[in-house]
């Protein structure tokens, strides 16, 4: 349970904000993208809920970086590959789930633009 708990609140704290990509007729408005998630590792594992997690803002940050535009397609192309890398590497010993969400500047509404979902044993 405490293992849950600071990943929960690491990950809130880590719930980090690219800027992405937007429409011709939207120019003027700017979007970020952020990720999220709720992420149990096995205790063999050497690594940390937040590196999951940087991993996604990586990924989102190397397709959209800071232009502010919207781009959901590759930014999910970008994190479904981070995705697959995480099953290949870790397996069964990663479970939770992932949000990739975008908002628009100004708002304090945000889009979900797709989830992630680790089916580990743990």
């Amino acid at each position: 349970m405490k293992k849950v708990l600071m990943a929960a609140v690491a990950l809130i704290c880590m719930s980090i904000c690219v800027a992405s990509c937007s429409s011709d007729e939207e120019n003027s408005k700017r979007y970020d993208y952020g990720v999220w998630g709720e992420i149990t590792l096995a205790e063999e594992l050497e690594i940390t809920e937040g590196v999951i997690i940087d991993d996604y803002f990586n990924a989102i940050n190397s397709v959209v970086g800071k232009t502010g535009k919207m781009d959901d397609l590759k930014v999910i192309d970008a994190c479904d590959k981070v995705c697959v890398k995480h099953t290949a590497d870790y397996g069964d010993k990663i479970s939770g789930t992932i949000h990739v969400y975008r908002v628009e500047e100004g708002s304090e509404h945000s889009k979900p633009v797709k989830n992630y979902t680790y089916h580990g044993t743990n």
